[in-house]
């Protein structure tokens, strides 16, 4: 099962991402953290996560 996430956060400006993810039995809440770990290690400045929408419509913050 594919879920779709955006990720909307605040750096040096506000900024979002998203994508969609294969779940592989995992809860989407595990995928999502995972998935936020991961940008943050891309990013060479801190972040602030705003807010998490799974599937479009549903907040995970």
């Amino acid at each position: 099962m594919n879920i779709t996430i955006d990720f909307h956060f605040k750096a040096k400006s506000k900024a979002s991402r998203h994508g969609s993810l294969q779940l592989n039995g995992r809860n989407p809440e595990k995928m999502t953290y995972y998935w936020w770990k991961r940008i943050i290690k891309e990013l060479s400045f801190h972040a602030n996560l705003e807010n998490v929408i799974v599937e479009g419509d549903r907040d995970i913050t």
